[in-house]
């Protein structure tokens, strides 16, 4: 049974959508704005004359609070966890272009196992790093 190319078409839009939603930007600049600030304060903190310690006081402050957050929220972990989703939605969009070059009596197991591939991704979005436990999934 040949594959009709708008359920591929579809397949295409929907990993593309999903695909754009993983956008790492935010998250990589502030684990790394974060750790860059964190830095600069501590070493603030450390260089500032002790006739003004209350400035490095703040200092020191800044360099916790921003230290405390980037722990709370795991910039780093969600930054990554971005990326890795990004390459698994791109890797099944690869899937999905390598199908027009398919014979038609492969491209129906082929189109099923993206499929398989794409519900395993979609089990691994609630486990976002930094935003609490995750939820019991159905199924």
């Amino acid at each position: 049974m040949p594959i009709d190319e708008a359920a591929i078409s579809n397949l295409r839009k929907t990993l593309q959508k999903e695909l754009k939603t993983h956008s790492p930007t935010r998250d990589s600049v502030y684990h790394n704005g974060g750790t860059l600030v964190a830095l600069l304060a501590t070493s603030a903190a450390t260089v500032i004359p002790t006739s003004h310690a209350f400035w490095a006081k703040v200092a020191a402050a800044v360099a916790t609070f921003v230290i405390a957050l980037a722990r709370a929220l795991d910039f780093g972990g969600r930054w990554r966890w971005h990326l890795e989703m990004r390459n698994g939605y791109q890797a099944l969009l690869d899937r999905t272009d390598e199908l027009s070059v398919l014979p038609d009596d492969e491209k129906l197991p082929a189109m099923k196992s993206i499929y398989d591939k794409l519900e395993k991704m979609r089990a691994k979005e609630n486990g976002i790093p930094g935003v609490g436990g995750t939820t019991a999934s159905a199924g």
